[in-house]
């Protein structure tokens, strides 16, 4: 009786122990983690690809993570077009060397604005590439 008493107690004990370091393995070995433009999963160092394009891989174990990658995605091409409007219009500004100085200037000024324009998309687009990466680590522990 005693026995089986101690039996039960001990793997009362040792079963919960067991299933937390598996789920501790697991999440340390599915969990990936960004490192310049590389991101690092199980040890091991996989390059991002042009705009993450390996990344986006990776973001199929959670949907969640999937929709927050597309925002990411959606807001980054945002931002890239605005900068790239307004690096072209500074280009076409200095490339003008017949037009009066009013026309250069109000180009140039134009094109500042699409490249300020440009920053909030790029700081929400970094901030939901963020977010897609917790949300897919999150995911892993389910």
């Amino acid at each position: 009786m005693k026995k089986s008493i101690f039996l039960i107690l001990l793997a009362v004990v040792v079963c919960p122990i067991v299933s937390a370091q598996s789920a501790i393995e697991q999440y340390e070995k599915e969990t990936i983690y960004l490192s310049n433009s590389m991101y690092i999963k199980n040890g091991e160092k996989y390059p991002l690809g042009l705009f993450s394009k390996n990344l986006r891989k990776e973001m199929t174990v959670s949907p969640e993570a999937v929709i927050e990658f597309k925002r990411y995605e959606k807001k980054r091409n945002l931002g890239l077009a605005f900068l790239a409007a307004g690096l072209g219009g500074y280009m076409t500004a200095t490339a003008l060397n017949s037009a009066s100085n009013e026309v250069r200037g109000g180009i140039m000024f134009g094109s500042l604005g699409f490249m300020i324009a440009s920053a909030p998309f790029n700081f929400q687009s970094i901030k939901s590439y963020n977010k897609a990466i917790w949300l897919r680590n999150g995911a892993v522990l389910k």
